[in-house]
């Protein structure tokens, strides 16, 4: 599992250099692990219904195999993140970037 740490530090340096990033994560309704490249706009915590709070990263889904006209805004629980990295793709910012400190 990332580090909280290593989180930040990937995502941080993704939002600033505009650079995308590489993330691994189990997703919640199937329990499946699966690779995304996104590009990273804004980390957030929510509260849901149920009172537990979680982080989220809000990202814009670039996977290669996601069809250009299913692309949209995404958000991914970071508590299940297996791995992440910086990839050394450059984008063009859709939305405001809001670093994440």
């Amino acid at each position: 599992m990332a580090t909280p740490r290593l989180l930040q530090a990937a995502i941080y340096s993704g939002q600033i250099n505009k650079m995308v990033i590489n993330i691994i994560y189990k997703k919640l309704s199937t329990k499946m692990i699966i690779k995304r490249t996104v590009e990273p706009y804004e980390v957030k915590e929510e509260t849901r219904k149920d009172g537990q709070t979680y982080t989220y990263l809000y990202a814009w889904d670039i996977t290669p195999s996601i069809l250009k006209k299913r692309r949209h805004i995404k958000k991914f629980r970071m508590d299940r993140f297996q791995k992440i990295s910086v990839g050394s793709k450059i984008f063009k910012p859709k939305f405001d970037i809001k670093p994440w400190r």
